[in-house]
């Protein structure tokens, strides 16, 4: 019998920002998520530590070239190792365009999140949402 680990039946992403003022004024934004490629790695990291069905939100760091460079969770774990097995996959697998200042310099920013570890556990392992 194997299982089978999905990568996520939702993830949710909200990008921190500030909206112009008016139309004639530039616009600040925060970083922009470009692409995650790391959800088996999470999905297999959040089954260890049994975050199934749970809703885990972080917050990453990206610095003025669009790399994350730091990673707090809102679930305090009682192993750092934990929070470093989970913040791990987010730090090397998501790639953004850095945050903008007001006159379009690239600058360091904040983006935030929130995964929802939708994983359903049956008899015979995870089944992905399309097989509920």
């Amino acid at each position: 019998m194997r299982s089978r680990i999905p990568a996520f039946a939702a993830i949710v992403f909200a990008v921190v920002g500030i909206a112009p003022l008016s139309a004639d004024q530039p616009m600040e934004r925060g970083p922009v998520l470009v692409s995650f490629d790391g959800g088996h790695q999470l999905a297999r990291e959040a089954s260890r530590q049994r975050l199934l069905s749970q809703i885990l939100h972080y917050a990453l760091t990206i610095d003025a070239d669009g790399k994350p460079i730091g990673c707090a969770l809102s679930y305090k774990f009682r192993r750092k190792a934990t929070e470093i097995a989970l913040c791990r996959p987010l730090l090397k697998y998501m790639r953004f365009e850095p945050a903008r200042d007001a006159d379009g310099n690239a600058v360091p920013g904040t983006f935030t999140g929130a995964i929802d570890f939708d994983m359903w556990m049956t008899q015979r392992g995870y089944l992905e949402p399309e097989d509920r």
